[in-house]
């Protein structure tokens, strides 16, 4: 017994020795007095795999775009003493989105449902050309059926009436102006979707199949639809009966008995066998929410970014972010991504679904990644060539806010590029903070809008967003990211010298809620029962300097619709409130260190000066002396007019501008 018990005393032994006691021993006498030293190789590798893991590479960016997603790093050249080209940066500003979720939705809804059982879920900021070419935001939602506004819930309204299964169309508006009546300037509407024409039109809205029979909501109500070619229903555009797979999708056929049945059985839904409405031409069409008809054939692919739509060739087509990802990526630090952590994360597919007949299709984007090579190896007829994706829909390809968020996170500390740094952690960042809705604060959110980077000479869509050091509240960097044609990731960060001290968010927004006018006219429109917000906070470089830009919403009530009263630009320094983002551009160029509010007949003229700046126009001899009767004028008829029409917050709230305006010359007088 002897050699047993020795040899399990030596186990023992050898356990707590080796186990705990070296380990313990090593790290007190050699590591920790030479930690860095020590640690550094292993930190550059963290440092390098994380980065590579999530398509931050700093690098040499592969040209032809089949090479590892990589970020492009530069260096800010911030002066602050460097004039504004103020025209530019009006015509970088009339390409961001001043228009919001919340806000375009309530629109929607009051102005565009129409029907109480159809709704609008999300909106998407896209691009589309104008007349003459360029590109501009638009917002766009779907107008699909919301099962709740069904009056009569008998099982042929929600199985079989094309009118309660079927959303018609969507609505789109110009996501960077507002309307005369500071409302979303419409460019499609109504039932059927007309688009509108004129000068704030934009090309390649029509619709000609406007049916929505795949969408954005969940159908737990309706896990089926039934179709039934007719000429009251799922007909084709001439009025004739439809055709599967054209006019409506081709869905399974009820052409059997024993079909009938085992759908029957499967749905737990007797009536597919009973009910006399159906024929052998029936068509049963289930997964008509568009990311679980994507997930159920490619479980393995990830798809936690909100679909959008896209009008392309006269019908909506949805467009899918499909990721891939794992956690088996060696030496990367892990992250949320969905419901799981993450170490290596890949937007390597583009999915697109037809509205109208269902059609999945699966597009790859060209950047080397072997978790969707061997997709393609295992499913070759499954994934396509992105070559073959339509031009039209090419070019409303986007980067994916999800990515970007988990981007972000990974960069708050993983910017920091060399091992001392980073084990130090001497340089952390932080999300920036904003005010939202009663003045909440919540979390700086990248937003999309059509402009160009100071080096660059056309402007393009991108989605931007910015850091501050943690604990502070000034600029320290920008991210702006953008895809090309193909999909292929742009990622370029601006770094921002802390030491040139340039506002951040949460700085600028300070500097209106101190300036003491537009305090002021907060106090008074809040007085009259309203509620105000500040949209986004938009940030863009022009030349070497930064210029800021935030929407301000007005509403009655709380469920009232929003209507776009201001536009705040800043220049990180000076803040200017006006009705329109031309004269608060204008004011600014010529206005005092302190707040001003005008108004766009009061706003003083302006000349284009050598090098494009704006100045005011020293001819002019107008201003709030001379124009304030016109203002004082139309605020006095817009009470009338809200009074005529029963609005009695609106009309409180001209008169309280009418109030303001007087109180102001009063005190330019005395």
């Amino acid at each position: 017994p002897w050699p047993i018990v020795g040899s399990f005393t030596a186990v023992v032994v050898g356990t707590v020795v080796i186990g705990n006691l070296y380990p313990s021993l090593y790290q007190r006498f050699r590591v920790s007095p030479n930690e860095l030293v020590e640690e550094t190789p292993y930190i550059e590798h963290n440092l390098t795999f994380t980065r590579l893991g999530f398509g931050l590479h700093d690098g040499a960016c592969a040209e032809d775009g089949v090479g590892t997603p990589c970020m492009e790093r530069r260096a800010f050249a911030y002066d602050n003493t460097a004039s504004i080209d103020w025209t530019e940066a009006q015509e970088q500003m009339a390409g961001l989105a001043v228009w919001g979720a919340r806000p375009l939705l309530t629109a929607y809804r009051e102005l565009e449902a129409l029907f109480p059982y159809y709704g609008f879920a999300r909106v998407a900021i896209d691009r589309y050309p104008t007349a003459d070419g360029e590109l501009t935001p638009v917002a766009i939602s779907t107008r699909e059926v919301e099962f709740d506004g069904i009056q009569d819930k008998n099982w042929q309204n929600i199985h079989l009436r094309e009118r309660y299964v079927a959303g018609v169309g969507a609505v789109a508006s110009l996501a960077a102006t507002r309307s005369d009546d500071f409302r979303p300037e419409l460019l499609l509407r109504n039932i059927p979707p007309e688009a509108v024409s004129g000068p704030t039109a934009v090309n390649d809205l029509e619709l000609e199949r406007p049916e929505i029979f795949f969408g954005t909501r969940t159908q737990t109500e309706t896990r089926y639809v039934v179709a039934t070619a007719g000429t009251e229903q799922f007909a084709g555009p001439d009025g004739s009966p439809g055709a599967p797979g054209v006019d409506f999708p081709e869905g399974i056929a009820l052409e059997s008995t024993l079909r009938k049945l085992l759908l029957a059985w499967h749905f737990g839904d007797p009536n597919l066998v009973f009910s006399s409405e159906l024929s052998d031409q029936s068509r049963l069409i289930h997964r008509r929410q568009v990311v679980s008809r994507a997930r159920a054939v490619a479980p393995f692919v990830d798809f936690f970014e909100d679909p959008y739509p896209v009008i392309a060739d006269g019908r909506v087509i949805w467009i899918l972010e499909g990721f891939t990802s794992t956690a088996a990526y060696p030496l990367s630090a892990l992250y949320d991504f969905g419901p799981r952590r993450r170490r290596y994360v890949r937007n390597s597919f583009k999915v697109t679904v037809d509205a109208v007949t269902g059609d999945l299709a699966f597009y790859r984007v060209p950047v080397r990644d072997p978790l969707a090579d061997a997709v393609e190896e295992a499913y070759p007829d499954l994934v396509l060539p992105m070559s073959e994706m339509p031009e039209e829909l090419r070019g409303h390809l986007r980067y994916p806010r999800v990515l970007l968020d988990l981007q972000n996170e990974v960069l708050l500390q993983y910017h920091q590029e060399t091992a001392r740094t980073f084990q130090q952690q001497q340089d952390v960042w932080d999300i920036p903070r904003e005010l939202a809705v009663n003045e909440n604060e919540v979390d700086y959110a990248p937003e999309y809008g059509v402009y160009r980077l100071p080096w660059e000479s056309e402007s393009r869509f991108q989605l931007t967003t910015v850091f501050v050091p943690r604990g502070r509240e000034n600029l320290t960097a920008m991210v702006v990211a953008r895809t090309d044609d193909r999909g292929v990731p742009e990622l370029t960060l601006l770094d921002i010298p802390v030491g040139d001290q340039v506002s951040g968010p949460r700085q600028v927004e300070s500097f209106v809620e101190q300036d003491p006018d537009i305090s002021e006219q907060f106090s008074l429109w809040r007085t009259s029962g309203s509620q105000v917000w500040t949209g986004h906070l938009h940030l863009i470089p022009v030349g070497n300097r930064i210029v800021y830009m935030e929407p301000v919403f007005l509403a009655a009530e709380a469920d009232a619709i929003p209507e776009l009263r201001r536009f705040v630009v800043s220049d990180g320094r000076r803040v200017v409130m006006t009705p329109s983002l031309e004269a608060s551009v204008a004011a600014l160029a010529g206005a005092p260190p302190v707040g001003l509010i005008a108004t766009d007949p009061t706003a003083p003229a302006v000349t284009a000066t050598e090098g494009g700046a704006i100045a005011p126009d020293p001819s002019s001899t107008g201003g709030q002396a001379d124009a304030w009767p016109a203002e004082a004028l139309r605020l006095l008829e817009q009470a009338e007019e809200r009074a005529r029409q029963g609005d009695w917050q609106g009309y409180g709230a001209a008169l309280d501008e009418l109030r303001a305006l007087l109180r102001r010359l009063g005190g330019e007088a005395g």
